[in-house]
């Protein structure tokens, strides 16, 4: 049986709050990795510890994340498919199926048919009861998908 963990009573459609002191770390993915996988100078990160595992947040110059990191530990695996068709819609976005065994969607500001709102890109998955979120500011989702799978084999899942 599944037990609740934290976050997972949270509504599916939580954003990671991106309101922390930029002097944290991430305990899945370093800063550095970071900056080599979206090609931008990281200068901080900020955790959101409302979940079981802590949403990352990675900041470059500015106000906008460079990337943010959410792993979600849902209850049903209903709960984490709804996870991640809240943050790549099905009619918005197009199919993400890596690292093998996960599925969902992804899609940037560049892609012709398919946009994230506010810009940038997103790479969601799931498997399981488990879904893994990657937003990052720049405008395609290859480097969201290169996250997810750096989080998704650091984390063991």
């Amino acid at each position: 049986m599944w037990r609740a963990v934290a976050g997972s009573e949270l509504p599916v459609d939580t954003s990671p709050d991106t309101g922390g002191a930029r002097d944290a770390v991430c305990p899945y993915l370093d800063g550095g990795v970071a900056e080599e996988l979206t090609g931008e100078r990281w200068t901080g990160t900020s955790l959101d510890t409302r979940f079981e595992t802590p949403t990352c947040v990675f900041w470059s110059y500015g106000d906008t994340p460079q990337a943010t990191v959410q792993v979600r530990w849902m209850t049903t695996h209903r709960a984490a498919v709804d996870v991640v068709n809240w943050a790549a819609p099905v009619d918005t976005t197009t199919k993400a199926l890596q690292p093998d065994g996960w599925s969902g969607g992804r899609g940037g500001t560049s892609d012709s048919e398919y946009g994230v709102p506010g810009g940038g890109a997103v790479y969601s998955v799931f498997k399981d009861n488990l879904a893994v979120t990657v937003t990052t500011a720049q405008d395609q989702s290859v480097k969201a998908q290169s996250i997810a799978e750096r989080t998704i084999v650091n984390l063991g899942l």
